[in-house]
């Protein structure tokens, strides 16, 4: 799916924390709006590969870092920003790249404005 809408979600894993990473470097959009902090479960980066249809919207703090897949107890420096969130322009339509799935849990539903994006994901036209 990724490799036909030209994005992909790292192997590696973003973190900040022992359990989350704390999103504030949020670009407006109406799909961000009322959105000012995100608790993600750890994330794995979003890469774009069609510039000119995707809008980066989401990026993780500079103080994070990335824990190998092939070490968990190897941690690797990072570029200061790194995309979390995105969102493609294809055809009529749109997707929404999200590089963690905790914003879909019980657990982070309700922490910061995790439940306002998925709101505004939901009623995204």
């Amino acid at each position: 799916l990724g490799e036909r809408f030209g994005f992909q979600v790292s192997q590696d894993t973003l973190a900040q924390a022992e359990e989350t990473l704390s999103i504030e470097n949020i670009h407006d959009h109406p799909l961000t709006e009322g959105v000012a902090q995100l608790i993600l479960s750890r994330s794995g980066s979003v890469a774009v590969r069609f510039a000119h249809r995707t809008e980066e919207l989401a990026f993780a703090p500079s103080a994070h870092y990335r824990i190998a897949q092939q070490a968990a107890d190897e941690t690797l420096p990072l570029e200061p920003e790194q995309t979390v969130l995105a969102l493609i322009h294809w055809g009529k339509g749109r997707v929404v790249v999200l590089g963690d799935s905790s914003l879909w849990d019980n657990t982070r539903l309700m922490q910061a404005d995790n439940w306002r994006l998925w709101q505004n994901i939901v009623e995204l036209r």
